[in-house]
């Protein structure tokens, strides 16, 4: 009797159907994961992404000038700007117009000294087509690394888009640079902090004088009627080189 059980078991596993998966002969390792550069702060005295304002105030049309060769410029003495990274890394900075606006063929002026419409460190606009625009210098370039030392450096115009320092800037006796800047494909300027105006060096710690230089346009260009309000804008952001 116990063989004639165990008989029918045995007849009962055999008959139940099995299946198999179907079989792979490989599989797929990922390694994946990022890596970031050393975090940078950028800040114009008013603490790090803290926007800076320039306000001239009221500007009587009586005190602008005429002359369409002779358009009005007001010099200021800016903002001390201020690169911080958590240790030694090669860095840059963007400018980027956010207000488009820029009156054409205007000369400017920076410390005194008259730029042509091409041989300035940007232009930017000053929140109405007819107003006029405003350029920018950097002066007194101050640069340490992560043991403190002063490191031997000058900026370089660089090329956002293609990634590529264009060219060492040259600078007046003032330290001021007015050199002819090549502006990526979107306007924006970039700038380099290199040894020799190619090779990018390592800074921890970088300070310079930002001046922001606005020219009105001739006063017969800007018409009658009520008040034109200035109100132009840039981005000045950190790139990584």
């Amino acid at each position: 009797m116990k063989t004639a059980k165990l008989i029918t078991v045995l007849i009962l596993a055999i008959g139940a159907p099995t299946t198999f998966a179907a079989g792979t002969d490989s599989v797929t390792i990922r390694v994946k994961g990022t890596i970031k550069p050393v975090a940078c702060t950028v800040d114009l005295g008013y603490g790090a992404g803290v926007a800076a304002t320039v306000d001239f105030g009221d500007i009587e049309a009586t005190s602008l000038n005429v002359d369409p060769n002779s358009p009005t410029h007001i010099l200021t003495n800016g903002f001390g700007l201020h690169v911080a990274c958590g240790a030694d890394t090669h860095v840059g900075l963007v400018f980027s117009n956010t207000a488009n606006t820029v009156t054409p063929g205007l000369q400017h002026h920076v410390h005194g000294q008259p730029l042509t419409t091409v041989t300035k460190f940007g232009e930017f606009g000053l929140g109405d087509a007819k107003a006029g625009s405003y350029v920018m210098s950097l002066t007194h370039p101050e640069a340490t690394n992560n043991a403190g030392t002063e490191v031997a450096a000058q900026w370089s115009n660089y090329d956002v888009a293609a990634k590529i320092h264009v060219k060492p800037i040259a600078v007046n006796p003032t330290g001021s640079m007015v050199e002819v800047l090549v502006p990526s494909a979107d306007g924006s300027i970039g700038l380099g902090v290199t040894s020799n105006g190619t090779t990018p060096v390592l800074v921890k710690d970088f300070r310079a004088n930002l001046s922001v230089n606005p020219t009105i346009a001739p006063k017969n260009t800007l018409g009658t009627g009520a008040g034109i309000e200035l109100n132009g804008s840039a981005t000045v952001s950190i790139i990584y080189l």
